[in-house]
């Protein structure tokens, strides 16, 4: 994680910390962030849906995300999964994502389902057909991913242990610069492995 704090006219790096800048003039603190990593994720799972809404929160707020969306491989969702990896850009894998998430748990559609993916595909405004399922690539990054202890969606990564999130509605909301520092922390921290609240 990378902080970012912003004065009237600069903006100064810093690593380990964030602290908040001091704007003289507003005498506003203001928070940048950077979040970056591997997120693993499949298309069903109501936490992947919230914890990207939560990323979007967090970027829209003014905060950089560089995060990889990576699947975690599930028969069921194997053409889905096949069009995101085929996307050759971040661009287009980003709006298949956003408009497949979307469908899945605004519209209630089924992401196993053909008509999904394919709405998906024209939402995103990609075209051409559905690629063939490549499963072969789809497995080896499920292989990639347990050998670093993914064992569910979504986790996220750095370097290090990886850390399974699990976040409420109120995460969208509430202070999203600290929820991502408190995200990031225990990541970071490899005597914490689990923190959780009734």
């Amino acid at each position: 994680m990378t902080c970012l704090y912003r004065y009237p006219s600069t903006a100064v790096a810093g690593t380990n910390r964030c602290r908040a800048g001091s704007d003289p003039v507003t005498r506003r603190y203001s928070w940048v962030m950077q979040l970056d990593g591997r997120v693993w994720f499949d298309f069903a799972n109501p936490q992947v849906w919230r914890f990207y809404q939560f990323i979007r929160a967090f970027a829209k707020a003014g905060n950089t995300v560089a995060l990889d969306w990576v699947p975690l491989y599930q028969d069921s969702q194997a053409e889905a999964m096949s069009v995101y990896i085929g996307l050759s850009s971040p661009l287009e894998r980003g709006r298949f994502l956003h408009a497949l998430l979307g469908l899945v748990h605004i519209e209630g559609s089924d992401p196993d389902e053909r008509e999904a993916v394919l709405r998906a595909m024209d939402a995103a405004g990609l075209s051409g057909g559905l690629p063939l399922v490549d499963t072969s690539a789809l497995e080896a990054m499920t292989t990639n991913a347990s050998e670093l202890g993914v064992t569910d969606t979504p986790t996220l990564y750095q370097l290090g242990p990886v850390a399974h999130i699990v976040l409420n509605a109120a995460a969208s909301s509430g202070h999203l610069e600290l929820t991502a520092q408190t995200i990031m922390s225990v990541l970071s921290d490899d005597g914490i492995w689990s923190i959780t609240k009734p």
